[in-house]
């Protein structure tokens, strides 16, 4: 059975920026850790961690999402989220990962959390 991920990881891509976009901690608390089959989630003092460092370089209202590329025979997204931090245009890369029937996000500015 071939699993696509593109839906997958589009809508993964959009639940992150729209979250960061709105601060909207639950989102972000079921998105930036896979947790699926758990009840647990990304802890709130990471997403605060998170959310302000993108407001270092963003005024999170402003954030947007540019696809760049296919980087990898695993057909990891390369994501060029981009912004202004008042007059001064700022963008960041991350990387939409897939993997057992799961996606995920791979970003420097997010702490990695695992649910047990």
């Amino acid at each position: 059975k071939v699993v696509s991920y593109a839906s997958r990881k589009n809508q993964f891509r959009n639940r992150i920026v729209e979250g960061l976009r709105n601060e909207d901690m639950a989102v972000l608390a079921t998105a930036l850790v896979n947790c699926e089959g758990t009840d647990g989630s990304y802890p709130e003092g990471y997403i605060r961690q998170v959310l302000d460092q993108y407001k270092m370089y963003f005024d999170l209202s402003t954030l947007e999402w540019a696809f760049t590329g296919v980087i990898n025979e695993y057909n990891t997204y390369e994501i060029k989220i981009y912004g202004f931090k008042g007059d001064t245009y700022n963008e960041h890369i991350v990387h939409i990962i897939t993997g057992d029937g799961l996606v995920g996000l791979e970003d420097e500015w997010v702490i990695p959390y695992n649910c047990q």
